[in-house]
């Protein structure tokens, strides 16, 4: 396992078109989380955003697949073109209209709210069934001063119910103007987002619960359970976890 990622966090590193370092051997979450957050300040004087990302085959296939066709639109510049046009909120309520279908009507989508711990670290960098970081993550630092266009260097989406690339840029953008949330963190089927401005009160919490089950139901459907279940991990919560099936 090591050796494989070894070799991918390579391959990342020749493949991405901006500079990047890999986290090697980190102890555990905290040393990653605290790498990430002095890397995020650095960005903010030299002008980049850094994306962690999790160097597994399946990452390195969506990566080889954008970069082996030039005809994908799947270049960083495409998606931004293309997330330029779009609108967040109708992005959201179409999504919303697709994710609550007829099957789930007798479910108490929004449930009881409780607040639980904020969430503060992320996830998708840790090998859960050992509990420890991978043993090689790379840090692309995407050049931009615009934090919701970094997402567009790593092509997700299209999948598994995952929005389109520019759909993602696009809904970012809005979580940024309003929470001040950067993607952050990625697997081939997770983004992660890193919070400045959390949410605080019950009623915010709601209203993004909201938004973010629109933008990612299984994170309800095979997840939290309900919209105030979701909505009480918000509050203060300075990462936010998204993972389509």
């Amino acid at each position: 396992m090591d050796n494989e990622f070894r070799n991918n966090a390579q391959e990342f590193q020749e493949m991405l078109p901006c500079d990047s370092i890999v986290i090697e051997n980190p102890k555990n979450i905290s040393e990653v989380m605290a790498e990430y957050k002095k890397l995020l300040k650095q960005g903010k004087a030299d002008g980049f955003i850094p994306i962690i990302i999790v160097p597994s085959d399946s990452m390195l296939e969506i990566f080889e697949f954008a970069s082996s066709d030039e005809e994908s639109g799947l270049s960083p510049t495409a998606i931004i073109e293309k997330a330029n046009k779009l609108d967040a909120e109708s992005i959201l309520e179409k999504r919303r209209q697709e994710a609550w279908p007829d099957e789930h009507d007798n479910h108490d989508i929004m449930g009881e709210l409780k607040k639980s711990e904020p969430i503060k670290n992320f996830y998708c960098p840790v090998n859960h069934p050992s509990n420890l970081p991978y043993p090689q993550l790379v840090v692309a630092k995407i050049p931009t001063e615009k934090p919701w266009e970094a997402a567009a260097w790593i092509p997700l989406g299209g999948y598994n119910e995952c929005p389109a690339p520019e759909e993602q840029v696009a809904v970012y953008r809005h979580w940024f103007e309003k929470y001040g949330a950067i993607p952050a963190a990625a697997s081939y089927d997770i983004w992660e987002l890193y919070v400045e401005q959390p949410v605080k009160s019950e009623a915010e919490a709601q209203a993004l619960a909201l938004e973010q089950c629109s933008f990612c139901p299984d994170i309800i459907w095979q997840g939290m359970g309900s919209i105030n279940a979701l909505a009480g991990s918000l509050i203060d919560s300075t990462v936010w976890f998204f993972w389509w099936d």
